[in-house]
C-alpha cells in the first residue's frame, strides 16, 4: 500500500487552523461548504471558527504534472500562497491568504488547496450593465499600470480574476485573484500588454481601459489603444486555434 502524507503551510496569524487545513487536505472538501465556481478546479466558502474561508480545489493533475508538481516545481496552491503574498508586499490587495494543504504519495503531488479569507466584492464580469462601466474600466486601467510598474504579469488577467469594491469616496479597491501563474519582476512590455487581451469584449470598453492605462503612465491614447487591440487579436487567434485542437482531439 502506497502511503501518502499531507503537507501544509500556513500564514502565523492562522497557526490555529492547521487542523483544519490537514483534515480538508487529508479527507476532501467539506460536504456543507457552499459552492463559489466549478470548472476545471472548484472554489467552496466555508464557516469555520467565526472565519469565512474560501478555499480553491485544484483539479488532479495529469499524471506528468502529479511528478512535476511534486519533484521539480511547486505546485498550483503552493505557488497561490506564496504569490498572494509577493503581491501584499509589492502593495497590491488580494484575499487575505491563510495557507495552503498538499496531499502526497511519494514522489507525486495528488490533491492541492489554497485557503484564504472569503471577501465581499464584485467580478469584473458583466461590466456593461453597469451604470459607471467608463469610470471603473478607467480606474483598472491605472491599476494595470501600478501594476505594470511594479514588473507584475498576471497570466490569467480576466473578468472573473479581478474582483472590486467600491468606496464612499467613489474611487475602487481591486483584489486579484487565481494567483497561480504570475510572473514578477517582468518588464518585456510585449508580455505585459497582453493583460488587455482576455479583459473587455468590446472596442468601446478596450478604449477606456486602454486609456486609463495610458494616462497613468503617460502613453499617448491613441497608440496604447492600438497596442491593446494587437493584443485583443493575438488572444482571440489563440483562442481560436485552442479551440480547433480541443475539437480535432474528440
Amino acid at each position: 500500500m502506497v502511503s501518502t502524507y499531507i503537507n501544509i503551510r500556513l500564514n502565523p496569524k492562522y497557526e490555529s487552523l492547521s487542523p483544519f487545513v490537514f483534515d480538508i487536505t487529508a479527507s476532501g472538501l467539506p460536504d456543507d461548504a457552499t459552492l463559489v465556481y466549478k470548472s476545471r478546479n472548484k472554489i467552496v466558502r466555508t464557516l469555520h471558527d467565526g472565519l469565512d474561508i474560501n478555499i480553491k480545489a485544484f483539479k488532479l493533475p495529469n499524471l506528468a504534472n502529479r511528478y512535476i508538481y511534486s519533484m521539480f516545481r511547486k505546485s498550483k496552491a503552493e505557488r497561490s500562497y506564496l504569490n498572494a503574498w509577493k503581491l501584499i508586499d509589492l502593495g497590491f490587495h488580494t484575499p487575505e491568504p491563510i495557507g495552503f494543504g498538499e496531499e502526497k504519495v511519494p514522489g507525486r503531488l495528488k490533491h492541492s488547496y489554497y485557503f484564504s479569507i472569503q471577501i465581499e466584492a464584485a467580478e469584473m464580469r458583466n461590466m456593461e450593465t453597469r451604470p459607471d462601466a467608463a469610470a471603473l474600466l478607467h480606474a483598472l486601467g491605472t491599476e494595470m499600470a501600478r501594476l505594470h510598474r511594479a514588473g507584475v504579469w498576471m497570466k490569467d488577467f480576466s473578468p472573473g480574476n479581478v474582483l472590486f469594491t467600491r468606496t464612499g469616496s467613489g474611487s475602487y479597491i481591486f483584489n486579484h485573484v487565481d494567483l497561480n501563474r504570475i510572473e514578477f519582476d517582468c518588464h518585456d512590455n510585449d508580455k505585459l500588454m497582453r493583460m488587455f487581451g482576455a479583459m473587455v469584449y468590446t472596442d468601446e470598453h478596450l478604449r477606456m481601459l486602454s486609456d486609463g492605462y495610458a494616462i497613468a503612465l503617460g502613453l499617448d491614447l491613441d497608440e496604447t489603444y492600438r497596442m491593446a487591440l494587437k493584443q485583443v487579436d493575438r488572444f482571440n487567434r489563440y483562442r481560436e486555434r485552442k479551440a480547433r485542437l480541443k475539437k480535432l482531439l474528440r
